[in-house]
């Protein structure tokens, strides 16, 4: 229980790991190895970061929300909890950067979830259904007799339990998930994409794909293409590819490439019902995130007037907009997201504005 009041004052760690605040173990500042899942948390359960770290109940309420949005957008349905391995890995502080150790450390902690979940005492005391989950299937066989040894040899290049039993990469690690955006599905393109050169991130482009989600990934991994986005969004459940790392230049808005990030959105531009709201308020956390990610892009800095038909030569706005359409942008004759985008709702997702004007950026 001396988990449940966990505030900034406290001490730092002897060995300076990040602070965990309050039930949930949420991390704020991950010092730029663990992922800010407190952040995250706060994103999908619009309960601001303050709130989360003083308040217990609203601790456990808003993990409680994140949890059950990523759940919906990871189409994940039932309530089996082996079944919500991908979404507790996407909610964990820890990394997964394909590193072994690292991935050993994130099934380390999803293991402990599960065997707490087997333990009919813990069952009895908390008042949770009582589980009997086959951990050898949630974490195969050869990676289960090591997670459950209570002795692990790790070096640079091994994870082995003392029979010599070797634990190996699992399917749960960054192979599957986006290492700027927990959410996202990682499945990058090979090409079609260059360094930044030193140039700062400082604005977002909005896209159509004029197709849909899967040939647009499928399109994108096309080397004869030329042509990528940092994000894929789909239009029935808003979920999120990444196929291409923030830090790189995707292809996307021509001389404007190497300081956005861009993000394709499933659908065609003369067509409303494709902008549905899974995907506007899938699309918006993620430009939440990019807003708290350290690039200096403030959320109130999106557009937010009336749609447009046409190009830039039609639609073109101020430079102050940093999170607008590829249409408004200098020098393009492309004319998505168009005149069916809601920008005034978008905005509002973003800002988490309640009813009556939105302010304009300065």
């Amino acid at each position: 229980m001396q988990h449940i009041t966990h505030g900034p004052q406290d001490p730092e760690s002897c060995i300076e790991i990040p602070k965990a605040y309050g039930v949930m173990g949420l991390t704020l500042d991950g010092k730029n190895y663990f992922r800010n899942n407190l952040k995250l948390v706060s994103q999908f359960s619009g309960i601001d970061e303050m709130t989360i770290i003083s308040d217990p109940e609203k601790n456990i309420m808003a993990y409680a929300k994140a949890y059950t949005s990523v759940l919906d957008l990871m189409n994940i349905k039932g309530n089996d909890p082996s079944q919500h391995v991908q979404a507790l890995v996407a909610l964990s502080e820890l990394p997964f950067d394909g590193d072994l150790q690292n991935d050993y450390a994130l099934n380390t902690q999803m293991y402990s979830v599960f065997s707490f979940l087997n333990n009919k005492e813990y069952s009895a005391a908390y008042d949770f259904p009582e589980y009997n989950l086959d951990l050898s299937l949630i974490f195969g066989e050869a990676n289960y007799k090591v997670l459950s040894s209570p002795t692990v040899i790790i070096t640079k290049s091994s994870i082995k339990n003392t029979k010599g039993e070797s634990y190996q990469k699992s399917s749960s690690s960054s192979q599957i998930f986006s290492t700027n955006y927990g959410p996202a599905i990682w499945n990058p393109t090979s090409c079609n994409y260059s360094s930044r050169n030193g140039t700062a991130v400082s604005a977002v482009t909005i896209h159509t794909v004029q197709g849909n989600y899967a040939g647009c990934i499928s399109w994108f991994k096309n080397c004869s293409a030329q042509v990528s986005a940092h994000y894929v969004v789909r239009s029935s459940d808003g979920q999120i590819t990444q196929m291409v790392l923030e830090s790189n230049k995707a292809w996307h808005v021509g001389n404007h490439n190497p300081y956005t990030i861009g993000i394709e959105h499933e659908g065609y531009i003369n067509n409303a019902a494709w902008y549905t709201n899974a995907m506007y308020g899938s699309s918006a956390n993620l430009v939440k995130d990019i807003c708290l990610s350290g690039y200096g892009i403030a959320p109130t800095t999106c557009y937010n007037g009336p749609s447009c038909n046409g190009g830039s030569s039609s639609c073109l706005i101020s430079t102050s907009y940093r999170i607008k359409g590829h249409q408004q942008y200098s020098n393009q004759a492309h004319t998505d997201p168009g005149i069916n985008w809601n920008w005034p709702l978008y905005y509002c997702l973003i800002n988490n504005c309640g009813p009556g004007p939105v302010a304009t950026p300065p």
